[in-house]
């Protein structure tokens, strides 16, 4: 039973590991008695085929760039009409 759960978690890690991509990849994954697995720290990802550190993997299905900024309003200082200086209560 153990290893049926096992099993299905695999199954599930290996599942959800085909949209996750590597910035930086450490090497080939290494097969282990019919699973793919990599030294510590690190994830097997591209389809199983890559060992990343876990910092370095990226989501494959969300984009990589930053959007445009918003151009901020122009901002006016408003003086005091009394003293002709900005910033007095």
């Amino acid at each position: 039973m153990q290893s049926m759960i096992i099993l299905a978690l695999c199954l599930v890690v290996a599942v959800s590991a085909q949209n996750y991509g590597c910035s930086v990849p450490q090497g080939p994954c290494m097969a282990l008695n019919g699973m793919n697995i990599c030294p510590s720290n690190q994830g097997c990802v591209d389809n199983n085929s890559v060992c990343c550190n876990y910092g370095d993997i990226i989501n494959k299905d969300q984009p990589t760039t930053a959007p445009a900024p918003t151009p901020a309003p122009n901002c006016f200082d408003k003086l005091n009409p009394n003293t002709g200086v900005s910033g007095e209560f």
